[in-house]
């Protein structure tokens, strides 16, 4: 039986980019100096067909995912994604074309108590 490997990542967002050019697999992605909050703008250094993973690194520290064509990336509905939970996962591929797609993103739900 084969043993499936995934890789892990850390990355930090810098001037609004992500550079993901490690490989593909999960980045545990921190602001840009240990901020409160950041925007990430850009993303380089995917390949197609390649899937990455982002999750956040620190809780308390989110980020902004802006739906910016010019900068690669392109969100569905056209608006932008605040990432709120530690448990938010988003996962996007590289297509052949260079835009970087996200694909589904997953938010963990606490019921209320």
């Amino acid at each position: 039986m084969a043993v499936a490997v995934v890789n892990v990542f850390e990355a930090t967002i810098a001037a609004g980019v992500l550079d993901l050019s490690p490989g593909t697999g999960i980045y545990h992605v921190e602001t840009e100096g240990g901020a409160a909050a950041d925007d990430l703008a850009s993303v380089i250094g995917m390949a197609h067909p390649h899937v990455y993973e982002l999750r956040i690194k620190t809780p308390g520290h989110y980020w902004t995912i802006l739906h910016n064509p010019a900068g690669g990336i392109r969100l569905m509905y056209g608006t932008s994604f605040v990432t709120g939970n530690p448990d938010d996962k988003i996962v996007l591929r590289a297509s052949e074309g260079g835009t970087y797609v996200f694909e589904f993103i997953e938010r963990k739900v606490i019921p209320a108590t």
